[in-house]
C-alpha cells in the first residue's frame, strides 16, 4: 500500500470545498459535511465531544438537520454505535476462524493493491452497481457512480484499495486518510465474485496496514444508520473483521423553522412513503430521522450488501 498520508485537515477541507458547498470547519479538529441535501454530519465520527450551541447554530444556517456523535451520559443515552479499531497488535491469528479462513482464501486467489481514482472510474462501476442493487438502492446508475467518485477525487486524502481476480477489479474499498486517522467510507464488490472473499480480504489488508505497518491512531468504519430495512448482517461482519462497536449518543438538531413538522402525522406519512418507495434512500433516511426524534426508532445498520460470512 501507499506510504503514510499526513495531509493536514485544513488542506483536505480546501480540496473539498469547491465541489461540496456544505463543508464547514468545526472546533477541535472536526468538520461538517453535507451527506444528504438537507443534513450535515460532523466528522470524524470518533470525535465525541459535544459541539457548542453557537457551532450548531452556525451549521443550521445552511441545512435542516445538524447530526453529530457524543459520549453518552444520563441526559444523552446511547442510541447507536460507532465502529472503531485501534489495536496496534492486529493480526489474522487473533480473528475468528471464519475470518481467518476467508482471508487466507482471498490472499491466495486475489491481488490486493492500491487504486488510483482513474482506475476506480474506469473499472469500478460493476462492483459499485452490484453492491447498490444488492441492498435495494436505486442509485446504481453510471451517472450516480461518476458523480460520487468525481467528488472524492478532489482531495488526495481520499484513496482506494482494490481486489483483483486475474484482470478484473472485483471489489474496492474507499478510504479517507487525514493526519493520524483513517475512515473506511464504503466497500463495493461484484456479486458473482463474492466466492473469492474480497470483502474480508480487503478489510483485513487495510486494517493490517493502518494499524501495524503504517500505524494510525484510530481507524473508523462509520456508524449505524437511521435507514429502515437495513442489512442485518453488517454489524456482525464488522465485529468479525476486528472493529469494536462503541456505544454513543447520536444527536440530531433540527432547524427551528422545521421543528413543528416533527410530529406523528409526518412520521406516518414518511412510513407510508418508505413502504411504497423501498429503493429511495432519501425517503428511508427521512423516515429514520423523524422516528428517532420522536423516540420511535431503534437505529439500524448501514447498508453495504456485505454478506454475514
Amino acid at each position: 500500500m501507499t506510504a503514510l498520508n499526513t495531509l493536514p485537515l485544513n488542506q483536505h477541507l480546501q480540496y473539498l470545498r469547491p465541489d461540496m458547498r456544505g463543508v464547514l470547519a468545526g472546533a477541535e479538529g472536526t468538520f461538517w459535511v453535507r451527506y444528504e441535501r438537507w443534513a450535515m454530519l460532523r466528522l470524524p465520527v470518533f470525535a465525541l465531544n459535544a459541539p457548542s450551541a453557537a457551532e450548531v447554530r452556525r451549521v443550521l444556517r445552511g441545512t435542516c438537520i445538524a447530526n453529530y456523535l457524543q459520549t453518552p451520559d444520563e441526559a444523552h443515552p446511547a442510541n447507536t454505535v460507532v465502529y472503531l479499531c485501534h489495536n496496534k497488535h492486529y493480526s489474522l491469528e487473533a480473528l475468528p476462524s471464519a475470518m481467518r479462513r476467508n482471508v487466507r482464501r482471498g490472499l491466495a486467489q486475489l491481488t490486493i493493491a492500491p487504486l488510483s481514482a482513474q482506475e476506480v472510474m474506469q473499472q469500478g462501476y460493476a462492483a459499485y452497481a452490484d453492491t447498490r442493487q444488492r441492498v435495494g438502492l436505486d442509485d446504481y446508475d453510471r451517472q450516480s457512480f461518476e458523480q460520487r467518485f468525481t467528488q472524492r477525487a478532489q482531495s488526495p486524502a481520499n484513496t482506494y484499495l482494490g481486489a483483483w481476480h486475474q484482470e478484473k477489479l472485483i471489489a474496492f474499498l474507499s478510504i479517507t486518510e487525514v493526519e493520524d486517522w483513517v475512515e473506511f467510507e464504503s466497500l463495493f464488490s461484484c456479486t458473482a465474485d463474492l466466492v473469492h472473499r474480497p470483502n474480508d480480504t480487503l478489510l483485513y489488508s487495510a486494517l493490517r496496514h493502518y494499524l501495524v505497518e503504517s500505524p494510525r491512531r484510530v481507524v473508523s468504519y462509520g456508524i449505524r444508520s437511521v435507514q429502515s430495512q437495513s442489512e442485518a448482517g453488517l454489524h456482525q461482519f464488522k465485529l468479525k473483521v476486528g472493529f469494536e462497536a462503541l456505544p454513543v449518543h447520536r444527536a440530531f438538531c433540527v432547524h427551528p423553522l422545521l421543528r413543528p413538522f416533527i410530529n406523528p402525522f409526518t412520521h406516518r406519512l414518511l412510513v407510508s412513503m418508505a413502504h411504497r418507495m423501498t429503493t429511495n434512500r432519501v425517503i428511508r433516511k427521512a423516515e429514520g430521522f423523524v422516528s428517532l426524534l420522536l423516540g420511535k426508532h431503534t437505529p439500524h445498520q448501514e447498508e453495504t450488501g456485505i454478506p454475514n460470512d
